[in-house]
């Protein structure tokens, strides 16, 4: 062999051995920071050179030449998990996801949101009966005596009374009008009442002795609102007028009719028309104005 083929077989084997060492050094930039050192080691190393005997015997005679695969890929093949460069923030990320949340403070609650939430509210409130009025009427009475936060409640309250149809609960409803009414709650239980026509007109009559004594102004408004549908669709002065000759309390009922003629708010043509009543059932009119044209 001459010494320019084997200058060839030289070259090229050196070139193999700078490409393999090339190589190992780029892969030993994705490999784990802990085996820098090794690496460094490894490319430190020279390339492998042909100058020994071993080398050219085994080119000569035609023998291959095993060369170890490059450190740094067998490090990346066995290596475990990649650590990360700051363990610090490890430890920071650790740190916030085990420390609590503070919570918000809550709104404060409508008293509305609060019976929602019970288990005992209904969506749709029980019918009211003569059996179960009690309660809605004690808690109209607080709510129409100390208004504030319970006015909240006052609309689903309302709801109850108006779906009342039993007439015998009508006393009860009578019992709950006062004079003192701040917020005009007791004007639902008066329209209630009068839904029940002539059951709601003798109601009236057998309790107007204490409502009269409890509740003077109510008992005026029941009566005015009564005569004022004289001549009206729903018209039931006459009915009224045959109770009042009837009833044990008519005289108190002509008493009360003349305290209206005599109040300064009644106008002459209601005034014209108390006396007109009064005189139906019985009663001496003091006078008897005719109607404003």
């Amino acid at each position: 062999m001459t010494k320019k083929v084997a200058a060839k077989a030289v070259t090229k084997t050196v070139s193999k051995a700078v490409t393999k060492t090339v190589s190992s050094k780029s892969a030993s930039k994705v490999v784990p920071r802990t085996e820098s050192k090794v690496k460094a080691k490894t490319s430190s190393r020279k390339s492998p050179e042909l100058d020994d005997d071993e080398d050219d015997d085994d080119s000569l005679h035609g023998g291959h030449h095993h060369e170890p695969a490059p450190i740094s890929l067998k490090a990346q093949q066995s290596s475990g998990p990649v650590l990360p460069d700051d363990l610090a923030d490890v430890a920071a990320q650790q740190a916030a996801a085990l420390e609590p949340e503070v919570p918000s403070s809550p709104r404060r609650k409508s008293v509305l949101e609060v019976a929602e939430e019970d288990d005992d509210f209904d969506a749709e409130p029980p019918m009211p009966t003569a059996d179960n009025i009690d309660g809605l009427l004690d808690r109209l009475r607080k709510v129409a005596q100390f208004g504030g936060d319970a006015l909240e409640e006052l609309p689903r309250l309302i709801e109850q009374l108006e779906q009342i149809d039993d007439p015998a609960v009508m006393p009860r409803l009578l019992g709950l009008l006062e004079d003192n009414d701040p917020y005009g709650i007791y004007w639902n239980v008066l329209y209630v009442l009068e839904k029940f026509d002539d059951a709601y007109l003798r109601a009236l009559l057998d309790g107007v002795e204490a409502l009269y004594a409890r509740a003077p102004q109510w008992t005026y408004t029941c009566v005015i609102r009564i005569l004022n549908t004289r001549g009206d669709e729903d018209d039931c002065t006459a009915a009224f007028e045959r109770m009042v000759q009837a009833s044990p309390s008519r005289a108190l009922v002509v008493q009360i009719l003349r305290e209206l003629a005599n109040d300064a708010d009644t106008d002459a043509e209601q005034k014209a028309n108390i006396a007109r009543t009064i005189t139906a059932v019985g009663g001496a009119a003091e006078s008897s104005p005719r109607p404003s044209e």
